[in-house]
């Protein structure tokens, strides 16, 4: 169903979350190959309305104009929309995490971290929101090399941003 819809490796994110957390990841809506390639139809529309997704943080590169579009997609359709700049193999600024968990705590009954593929930029955006969430318990969980690579992490810089917010008191 998610597949047919354009949204690639899709599933539900529950590590390091509250039971109650409804948190999603996927490729972007209909990647092949590029960034470029991401765009929302109907059937991803309809998609996203049935998973009950009321907000997207994307992690993509795109051109401007297609920033807009699937911003303005989204918005018609009742979904907000987070778009965070990172090239592809990079990894998000502290502030773009920090921006990313502003925003899922405000939507998070039904978010979707999407970047192309689904894995790096992902990843490290999941990754920031769990560690984000750990730091409110008593005893939060310290993240390694391997919740990394569960997560789909795949770079050193990807890495070392995470583990510097980690340090962040």
């Amino acid at each position: 169903m998610a597949d047919e819809a354009g949204f690639y490796r899709f599933e539900q994110v529950k590590l390091h979350l509250l039971p109650t957390d409804r948190l999603f990841r996927s490729s972007a809506p209909h990647y092949k190959s590029r960034d470029s390639d991401q765009r929302l139809d109907p059937e991803s529309i309809a998609f996203l309305h049935k998973q009950n997704i009321k907000h997207v943080i994307s992690l993509n590169w795109p051109a401007d104009d297609a920033t807009i579009t699937i911003t303005n997609t989204l918005r018609t359709a009742g979904i907000a929309h987070t778009p965070l700049k990172v090239e592809d193999r990079h990894a998000p600024t502290p502030e773009q995490l920090k921006k990313g968990n502003t925003e899922w705590e405000k939507h998070r009954d039904g978010t979707l971290v999407w970047c192309g593929f689904g894995h790096g930029r992902t990843g490290t955006m999941v990754s920031g929101l769990q560690i984000m969430a750990e730091k409110k318990k008593p005893h939060p969980h310290k993240f390694t090399h391997d919740d990394y690579v569960r997560n789909h992490v795949e770079t050193q810089d990807q890495e070392d941003v995470l583990n510097k917010l980690q340090a962040e008191k």
